[in-house]
């Protein structure tokens, strides 16, 4: 039990929207006890009284610790994590038309081939349509489908580019896989194309899982260059990546040994062509700023000032930035020049 509690606790920390998995099968087993009049009578069993205290004790402590970092976060300005929700209505029409059609168009071909996908709508059909059915199963299928509809309404505007946001609508396909196997031999009709179809269904996920794995390696083959499962969207998207990490983060992975010569464990660093929180620094494993830190609606020169005046001893950018105008001011001490990768005395400028 108290097993149960924890990893329920901790993948509802890790990612808050993993409840629409759990809340899908507390209220299908709710709803089927209840209907049934079982439910109280369910209540008198140990095992199930523990499972709902277990349930509610992980609720309490992961809305307990939201409310800390919610508080936490507003009082220090971070926004780094995310507390709140995307919703739908905070976009207008055309981007709300552009986002749907990015997910049907792309996203969905992600998790499984898009002629997959009208197959597990004919399945979930079948599954309400059949009498030989769980009711237990019908709940479970309305309930699932209820959450992911309120978790793309709540969390819209985050899927244009975050395709890992997915990860929560798994369960689903996954759901309706298991109650096929269980009572697809009681569909009769079915029994001659069953063989064939799961060879079919099968083989197309491999393809998919192949063409999506060989892609995102950066591997450039007949694979990658002839596959149907892939749109030029998503190759794009890829080879930007593999393009721009090679003539950039590439190369403070592979200069680190000497970048770590001139930039000192007791040196402080500003990385300022990284956008991101941390992504260089712990790509060079030292501390310091990254442009993150600065404020895109004030100047950059007093910011940058104020980060020396508070440490900061290094400054390291990438070449094809260091003609930012902002930067032209703390240019005047190179101390290394690699490839893509400048780094510049800053302790020259401390006042």
């Amino acid at each position: 039990m108290a097993l149960f509690i924890l990893f329920l606790s901790l993948a509802i920390l890790i990612k808050i929207t993993a409840l629409i998995a759990v809340l899908a099968f507390f209220g299908a087993y709710t709803t089927h006890m209840l209907f049934a009049k079982k439910l109280f009578k369910s209540l008198k069993l140990s095992k199930v009284v523990y499972i709902y205290l277990g349930f509610i004790v992980a609720l309490f402590s992961v809305i307990l610790w939201y409310l800390y970092a919610i508080r936490y976060n507003t009082q220090y300005g971070s926004t780094i994590f995310s507390t709140t929700i995307r919703p739908i209505w905070e976009v207008d029409a055309t981007e709300q038309w552009r986002i749907i059609k990015i997910v049907f168009r792309e996203h969905s071909r992600e998790i499984f081939p898009l002629v997959t996908w009208p197959i597990f709508c004919l399945l979930f059909l079948w599954i309400f349509w059949s009498k030989a059915v769980s009711t237990l199963i019908k709940y479970l299928l309305a309930f699932s489908l209820l959450g992911i509809l309120a978790y793309l309404i709540l969390w819209f505007w985050v899927f244009d580019v975050h395709d890992y946001y997915f990860i929560e609508v798994l369960f689903l396909p996954l759901i309706l896989i298991g109650a096929y196997m269980k009572y697809t031999p009681k569909w009769h009709f079915l029994r001659r194309a069953q063989r064939p179809s799961e060879v079919l269904f099968l083989t197309l996920v491999l393809l998919n899982t192949i063409s999506f794995t060989q892609i995102a390696a950066g591997n450039q083959n007949i694979i990658v260059k002839n596959t149907p499962f892939i749109s030029s969207f998503i190759k794009g998207n890829w080879g930007w990546f593999y393009f721009n990490h090679q003539d950039h983060l590439g190369q403070l992975q592979q200069q680190k040994a000497a970048i770590q010569k001139k930039i000192l464990p007791t040196d402080t660093v500003l990385c300022f062509s990284d956008p991101y929180p941390n992504v260089h620094l712990t790509a060079i494993e030292r501390i310091g700023y990254t442009n993150y830190n600065l404020s895109r609606d004030l100047p950059f020169v007093p910011q940058i000032q104020n980060l020396i005046q508070k440490g900061a001893s290094k400054l390291l950018v990438f070449k094809s930035e260091s003609t930012h105008p902002d930067l032209q001011p703390f240019l005047a001490h190179p101390k290394y020049e690699q490839a893509n990768i400048q780094i510049f005395d800053l302790k020259p400028y401390k006042k």
